[in-house]
């Protein structure tokens, strides 16, 4: 039992820093202007790459085949609910840090003049 719950353990903290590294990569295309600005699906490519991992990512946590392999157990519905929510609020973080970093450019500039 105890091996059960570590193995199920280990496949959020898997799942969760997958998608908070693709989500993280996807909100920084830009280092300055918010994602609403440089639009979501302008870079087709990177796009497709951002989905070929998510299915990737979900082949290799949810077929049971590939436990054994990469060590995983399957994640159910409300398992995913909350890998999904805890890597979203990354994007949050990342629009308030963009935000703040472009005042302070505005008030350098000002200050300048």
């Amino acid at each position: 039992m105890k091996e059960g719950i570590l193995l199920k353990g280990q496949t959020f903290v898997l799942a969760m820093m997958i998608l908070f590294e693709l989500i993280n990569a996807y909100n920084n295309r830009s280092d300055r202007h918010s994602l609403f600005k440089v639009g979501f699906f302008k870079n087709k490519w990177f796009y497709l790459s951002i989905l070929s991992s998510v299915v990737l990512a979900i082949i290799v946590i949810q077929v049971p085949a590939l436990d054994n392999v990469f060590h995983t157990s399957c994640l159910n519905p409300g398992d995913w609910i909350i890998v999904i929510v805890a890597t979203l609020t990354i994007f949050p973080v990342v629009e308030i840090t963009k935000w703040i970093l472009s005042r302070m450019d505005k008030a350098s500039l000002i200050m300048r003049l």
